[in-house]
């Protein structure tokens, strides 16, 4: 789940839960987003049109990167974006 918190340091707020219902992790993060989604490798990325950001399940940002051109015109140059 992903919500706005009241911490104005870190605006968001994510809650991550296992199978069974039971939190596992609350990640806050101060980035504008698009969208976020799960990789393959138990992380987590955190995206708009000119940032990414990449966590640990465990909640330590492993990357982040202010890009210099929009991030959706690369993807759909290269034939992967929609």
């Amino acid at each position: 789940l992903v919500f706005k918190n009241e911490n104005k340091e870190q605006p968001y707020g994510m809650e991550i839960y296992d199978t069974k219902g039971n939190l596992m992790r609350e990640i806050d993060f101060s980035m504008e987003y698009d969208e976020i989604e799960f990789l393959g490798n138990n992380e987590i990325c955190i995206w708009n049109n000119l940032e990414c950001s990449i966590y640990t399940l465990r909640g330590m940002q492993r990357f982040h990167y202010n890009f210099e051109k929009d991030i959706y015109l690369n993807k759909k140059h290269y034939g992967t974006g929609s």
